[in-house]
């Protein structure tokens, strides 16, 4: 949880000094104690969420530690832009400090040079964000993606259910974005590990699927299931304003179910 006191903040003529007001249990506003002069510049420091197995089973949005990396969303620890609006974001790692082999990918682009993406004022937040010994599929490291990328990231060893099914997800991610009409997008899974439950939470351009190792489904249709219902999620853009959303809410798995059919895939 953010305090006023880690929250950093400068512009053109010095440090900006910000005032926490709570609106509802829910939202916080971060509010400058003075005008802003140019630019605003926030320094944020953040950590992993301490968690153990009674840490209930949630949106698998937080920031956790998995096997010397890092991986969780913007929404856990970026604060939301007021102003409403389309921007070109961009985001940059720093990896000169960290161990030879470190990877550092998040929902539009791998790093560590400046990867960059049009979208909406809670882009960033509705964004993944892992860094550390990331395995992948496929292999190679990929900083320029071209259109039509899909790609599956994890940190663990993970079982031979879940790493067979990385190569299912390029077919998968094809004909999703030609059925929603996004072929010139890309795509990205995070895999990542947990002490209980199963599942995943769809994001920018991606997706997250958290499994625990000793439990869960070993049906490989279900987990194609849950990456199908995730993809159609993050592509399908419809919103929970949006007249077709009571649609989309019953529609969702039928969707997967047809998609995953129409693939031709195993």
């Amino acid at each position: 949880v953010h305090t006023e006191r880690r929250v950093k903040g400068t512009d053109k003529i010095g440090t900006v000094p910000f005032i926490f007001v709570e609106v509802d249990k829910n939202t916080q506003d971060w509010r400058p104690g003075r005008d802003i002069v140019g630019d605003l510049k926030l320094e944020l420091q953040v950590f992993p969420r301490k968690v153990t197995t009674s840490t209930p089973v949630g949106a698998r949005l937080d920031i956790r530690t998995d096997c010397g990396g890092l991986v969780g969303t913007g929404i856990y620890f970026l604060p939301i832009i007021a102003k409403r609006g389309f921007y070109n974001c961009a985001v940059e790692w720093d990896l000169s400090l960290a161990p030879p082999g470190t990877r550092a990918v998040w929902s539009h682009g791998e790093g560590p040079k400046r990867q960059h993406h049009v979208g909406d004022q809670d882009l960033l937040r509705n964004s993944t964000y892992m860094v550390g010994p990331i395995k992948s599929h496929p292999p190679e490291p990929q900083p320029d993606a071209p259109p039509g990328f899909c790609a599956t990231y994890w940190l663990s060893d993970m079982p031979n259910y879940l790493q067979e099914l990385t190569t299912f997800n390029p077919g998968l991610f094809t004909q999703v974005a030609a059925t929603f009409g996004v072929p010139e997008s890309t795509y990205r899974v995070f895999i990542r590990k947990t002490l209980h439950g199963w599942g995943g939470s769809s994001t920018s351009g991606s997706m997250m699927f958290e499994y625990d190792p000793l439990s869960g489904p070993r049906n490989p249709h279900k987990i194609r299931q849950s990456f199908a219902q995730k993809m159609v999620h993050s592509l399908a853009k419809i919103t929970f304003e949006s007249e077709e959303f009571e649609w989309y809410t019953k529609g969702e798995s039928l969707w997967a179910t047809v998609i995953i059919i129409m693939t031709n895939l195993p």
